[in-house]
């Protein structure tokens, strides 16, 4: 955690508290209004439509913001032809859905009860916050920048998230006064959670006036070869570049690191760009995830425990994912 986030590492405390334990006494919640980026002709989710957003003022009438990225994955933009059957196989599938299009998004949202979203004071510390909740279109973490749509099967995919992002911050600075926040929490969970890494320094550039914190959850993804499948193979750092690559990302990925003598592509595994992050940063990360995305891929949830060495069965019980017992009993020191 990187030094004057100490306040906001406490207040978690009870959000975390709140998201693992859930929301017993509820607070009515929030109704949030969407905004679809129309104006700014650049944020486009993958499909084309506008990028887009929802507003909620809060329970209070403090000064402050959270900007919460949504996560869901990314899409591989090389995985061609069409195969509806993947959620995860091409860009063209998700254009298709909510995790590239804002065609179908309602007007309004409920603004979650429980967890750090929620404006329940007992759930959450930012119950009097501000929330800007940005859709996640675009299937690469907020971070790509492609000019040209690229024609998938005839049809034109976009590859805009960094567009999104800005153009998200300069409309809530424009309708809801973010420009003069007081204090800002770049937030999101998965691959947000990952978008918060990899955008948390240019997030707060554009902010000035605002005492910017991050929060990263279930976005720390382990640049590290896994366990079963080909030897050295590294699935995660596989479809990492394959994104970066095809969404041109890299011109958008942290300079301090991309300056410091590795691949620049790898910048965007949080590992790498939080070396050069100067925005105080929190993380909060599971063992599950980091067992069963970066070590275990390719295939996690394959019937049975997939094919690999006797020493991880033995680690990572119950079809590979850890459990308390088998991370104190069966790991041994190197593979804790």
């Amino acid at each position: 955690m990187s030094s004057g986030s100490a306040a906001v590492a406490a207040a978690l405390t009870v959000a975390v508290a709140a998201v693992h334990v859930g929301a017993s006494a509820v607070a009515a919640s929030e109704v949030m209004q969407l905004t679809k980026l129309s104006e700014y002709s650049d944020a486009r989710c993958l499909d084309g439509s506008p990028g887009s957003y929802y507003f909620g003022k809060g329970s209070g009438s403090s000064n402050n913001f959270l900007i919460f990225m949504n996560g869901g994955g990314w899409c591989y933009p090389s995985a061609a032809p069409y195969t509806p059957e993947d959620t995860d196989s091409n860009c063209l599938w998700r254009s298709h859905g909510g995790l590239g299009s804002s065609l179908r998004q309602p007007l309004t949202a409920a603004r979650p009860t429980g967890g750090m979203l929620s404006t329940d004071a007992a759930q959450s510390p930012f119950a009097d916050w501000a929330l800007v909740n940005i859709n996640y279109c675009d299937g690469g973490s907020f971070t790509g920048w492609r000019r040209d749509p690229v024609l998938q099967n005839g049809t034109s995919v976009y590859y805009r998230g960094r567009a999104i992002l800005d153009a998200v911050i300069a409309d809530a600075k424009a309708r809801h006064g973010l420009g003069a926040a007081s204090q800002v929490v770049l937030s999101g969970g998965s691959a947000g959670g990952t978008a918060t890494v990899a955008n948390c320094d240019h997030v707060a550039s554009l902010l000035p006036l605002a005492s910017t914190r991050c929060i990263a959850d279930a976005g720390f993804f382990l640049d590290t070869p896994n366990v079963v499948g080909a030897a050295g193979q590294s699935v995660m750092r596989e479809r990492f570049l394959d994104v970066v690559d095809g969404m041109n990302s890299t011109s958008q990925l942290h300079p301090g690191c991309k300056n410091a003598g590795l691949d620049p592509r790898l910048c965007f595994f949080s590992e790498h760009a939080l070396n050069f992050t100067v925005t105080p940063t929190f993380l909060l990360n599971s063992l599950n995830n980091f067992m069963t995305w970066t070590i275990l891929e390719p295939d996690p949830w394959a019937p049975g425990f997939p094919a690999g060495p006797p020493g991880w069965q033995r680690c990572l019980a119950r079809g590979g994912e850890p459990t308390a017992a088998s991370w104190s009993n069966g790991c041994n020191a190197s593979q804790q």
